[in-house]
């Protein structure tokens, strides 16, 4: 018959005697304990580990009984299964679970862990990790395995997974130096959420439960995060990356253009322009917006870029002013047209006047920044009165044909 079991789990005993010539008629079995039995085979059990001598004796149809025969069996001690303290935990998170189980003799081979109905783990680790889906109570069942297979009553104990937050949140149009709402969407299935951080790379900036204000003072990427925690400890944690980028309005380079003809701006940068203000141009929402200008004029581009953001800058229009040449003054000191000057020369710093009289003599020559309103006089006299001729020349790639013609002078 058998030689060994597990305590408190029967043991089948069988017979196996035999007789020649006859059959076996009685058959009897004596335990440690004095209890005896007169069938073929036994299943006697024993609560505790140990050796324990078996006595088995049968008789012939004949009357003739054998000898008693006595052997041992070794019923292996049961391990008694015990699950550390478990205070409980978090749904979508790893949970470790802890062993506490032992046995009076031999060794754990085996340690099998139920979570719920539908999952299990049978290992040879002392520990088990688990991740609960869904919130709830449950019952953890533990049983042990020793190295003889004798198998552990289950030991349990209840825990209860609460709900994980889901950490979420929405933010608005991010643009350098333009102040951005960041907006809370957390929410929890059971319970509420009493804590929140807000962080930027590894700087707390708000702890407000609906949202905060930001404004980035710097391009670049930026990881903007929010962790929510629940009074049950359950916490979540979200992460953006923001990229920031300026808004580069380019309205180009400023531009020397003559008076009274067609010029083109050369804005770039956005998809949406805005020119202001809108003095002489043909349409203020081109990024190439044509123009006819008869003074100076700056002019401020406003873009927007496909992601919303507004860039500005600005661009000088000179105009080099046609020149308006008077025929006649009279230099009597009546404070009425008592000098010949030409106001639309200070556009012109490389320009040159020169009058002659009639016989072609130079009577006046003035450059550049000494270009001043001619008085009628040669070395502080007054000239006669009667006509006088000028050449202008402005020396301007922009205007490099001489000016001439006379200027009377009268008195």
């Amino acid at each position: 018959y058998s030689n060994n079991g597990c305590a408190g789990t029967p043991v089948l005993l069988q017979d196996s005697a035999y007789v020649t010539n006859s059959s076996i008629a009685t058959h009897f079995w004596q335990l440690p304990n004095g209890n005896s039995f007169n069938t073929v085979h036994i299943n006697p059990s024993f609560a505790v580990g140990g050796s324990y001598a078996i006595k088995y004796a049968v008789a012939s149809a004949l009357g003739c009984g054998s000898d008693t025969l006595v052997k041992s069996i070794f019923i292996e001690s049961v391990p008694v299964a015990a699950i550390a303290s478990v205070t409980g935990g978090c749904a979508n998170e790893v949970l470790n679970f802890a062993s506490n189980s032992s046995m009076a003799f031999g060794s754990i081979n085996n340690y099998h862990w139920k979570f719920t109905a539908t999952d299990s783990i049978t290992q040879q680790n002392t520990n088990a990790n688990f991740t609960f889906t869904n919130a709830g109570n449950y019952t953890i069942q533990h049983r042990v395995i020793s190295n003889n297979g004798c198998v552990s009553n289950a030991a349990t104990t209840p825990i209860t997974i609460h709900s994980k937050p889901i950490a979420a949140f929405g933010n608005g149009l991010v643009c350098l130096g333009r102040q951005v709402n960041f907006l809370n969407g957390s929410s929890n299935a059971v319970g509420a959420i009493v804590n929140t951080e807000w962080t930027i790379g590894n700087t707390v900036v708000s702890n407000s439960t609906t949202g905060f204000a930001y404004t980035f003072n710097q391009d670049g990427n930026y990881a903007v995060a929010l962790k929510v925690s629940t009074a049950n400890g359950c916490s979540a944690i979200t992460t953006k990356d923001i990229l920031v980028e300026p808004a580069l309005a380019n309205a180009g380079n400023d531009t020397i253009v003559r008076e009274g003809e067609p010029f083109v701006l050369q804005g770039s940068g956005g998809v949406n322009y805005l020119w202001q203000p809108p003095i002489g141009l043909d349409d203020i929402t081109k990024a190439n917006a044509i123009g006819v200008l008869n003074n100076n004029q700056q002019y401020i581009l406003t873009i927007t870029t496909a992601q919303g953001c507004i860039g500005f800058d600005t661009v000088l229009i000179k105009v080099l002013r046609n020149l308006k040449i008077p025929n006649a003054f009279s230099p009597n000191g009546d404070g009425i047209n008592d000098v010949w000057s030409i106001e639309q020369l200070k556009d012109y710093p490389n320009a040159e006047v020169q009058i002659f009289n009639r016989n072609g003599q130079l009577l006046y020559v003035a450059k550049g920044n000494n270009i001043a309103a001619w008085m009628g006089s040669i070395n502080n006299k007054p000239v006669p009165v009667g006509a006088y001729y000028y050449v202008i020349t402005l020396n301007n790639q922009l205007r490099n044909k001489p000016f001439s013609g006379w200027v009377m002078v009268v008195r």
